[in-house]
């Protein structure tokens, strides 16, 4: 183990970072006072910054340590955007506070905890005064809980690392795949009447419709077969639905039967599955049903459908599946053992993280080398007010995080075996 780096691994400056960033309510959309404040932590820390504007008022933060050249670069990626929470939910789930080695406050799990450690990590490479030949790249993202649209945009803008570590909730177990989201909007069109006259004219309810669709939707076998490590997916969510008038979903108009009705449906897909596929099924779902209903009339929305308003916007997300044997995992794996004394639980599947989207497929189909390994892990949503991230997680996180971003960055491209990276 390095003390170059370990040395400045300090657990006061990072729980005081997991506080700051913490205290920023950074729903979606919501996120720029957060990234804003990121930024001067970052300057603060001897970074280079760079603000991407994902969309108006929605900035994508971007740290970086330049290398004198010859060698790959390295990113951690967090996303600043956080979890909404439920009706359940106690009062005073924003208190930011530390009972016994748990680190409370929502918004810490998913994911501003491991935001804090990977930043402590990376400004070791500063403090030691590392030699890096590659790039340190820090980026906190908006719209990871929308299907990545920041780091998408910051791929479509060109920052494509070599190697990538995403801090996502692992508990520090190391996990190298993970499903994609694909939504589709399903809708149903009906026939509009008043209330008054509804024993007078024909009328088509959308509404009533789509408990047709809604209930084949939960019968819908898809072409994909289970993969074979994440045995429980592909797997489908049926989400929100919305009725109304007219496709504005009008809903205040209550006379009048409503002839527009969507749901969102949901696959968590796995490698090779394509969402033209996904919407076969769909069709051949739909087709008995139209048979024995002729004024049944659905339309099928492909992704990304439901990247408009009212649904708030989501892309469609990779999935992410990260052979073994690739370098960056016998990398974690080596640095984990150092700075723990022990294995992890799980290299490669994890649940219930497996089924869970992340940046990192947006990466990995961008080609860089990519995995999940980060200090928190995943919890009921209605208990977002009770659990927190264990304060020795976090701390172990930035010490691997610290080694790996110095092993990869004083490194050359031909130094790191099973390298295919571009030289």
């Amino acid at each position: 183990m390095s003390a170059s780096v370990l040395d400045h691994i300090d657990e006061d400056e990072i729980l005081e970072m997991a506080r700051r960033l913490q205290a920023f309510k950074s729903f979606s959309h919501h996120e720029e006072p957060c990234a804003r404040d990121y930024a001067e932590l970052l300057k603060s820390l001897g970074f280079e910054v760079e603000f991407q504007e994902s969309e108006p008022g929605r900035p994508n933060v971007i740290g970086r340590l330049r290398g004198s050249g010859g060698g790959p670069s390295m990113m951690f990626n967090s996303h600043m955007d956080i979890d909404p929470l439920p009706l359940e939910t106690e009062e005073g789930a924003f208190d930011f506070h530390v009972e016994d080695n748990m680190v409370m406050g929502h918004g810490l799990r998913n994911m501003k905890a491991a935001l804090a450690s990977m930043t402590a990590a990376a400004a070791t490479l500063v403090r030691g005064k590392v030699p890096i030949k590659g790039d340190m790249i820090l980026a906190a993202v908006v719209g990871e809980l929308q299907g990545g649209i920041g780091t998408a945009h910051m791929i479509k803008e060109g920052v494509v690392p070599d190697y990538a570590i995403v801090p996502e909730p692992t508990m520090n177990n190391i996990r190298t795949m993970h499903v994609g989201n694909s939504q589709f909007l399903i809708s149903t069109i009906g026939k509009s009447a008043w209330a008054g006259t509804l024993h007078l004219h024909h009328h088509v309810n959308a509404v009533t419709r789509m408990t047709k669709v809604i209930q084949a939707l939960q019968n819908i076998q898809l072409s994909t077969p289970p993969h074979p490590e994440m045995v429980h997916a592909p797997r489908i969510h049926i989400s929100n639905i919305m009725g109304g008038f007219t496709r504005n979903y009008i809903l205040w108009r209550t006379g009048y039967v409503p002839d527009y009705c969507t749901v969102v449906f949901e696959v968590r897909t796995v490698p090779g599955q394509t969402s033209e596929e996904i919407e076969a099924d769909l069709w051949r779902t739909f087709k008995p049903l139209q048979e024995a209903d002729p004024e049944l009339e659905i339309e099928i929305e492909p992704p990304p459908a439901v990247y408009k308003e009212p649904w708030n916007g989501m892309i469609e997300m990779p999935p992410l599946y990260l052979p073994k044997d690739d370098p960056l995992v016998d990398m974690v794996h080596r640095h984990h053992v150092a700075v723990n004394g022990k294995e992890p639980d799980s290299i490669g599947y994890f649940d219930p993280g497996s089924y869970a989207g992340a940046d990192s497929g947006h990466l990995q189909a961008a080609g860089a080398h990519v995995l999940n390994y980060g200090p928190s892990g995943h919890g009921n949503i209605r208990e977002y007010g009770k659990y927190g991230v264990r304060k020795d997680y976090i701390m172990d996180n930035a010490r691997v995080l610290a080694l790996c971003a110095e092993e990869v960055l004083t490194s050359t491209f031909d130094q790191l075996p099973g390298n295919t990276l571009r030289s």
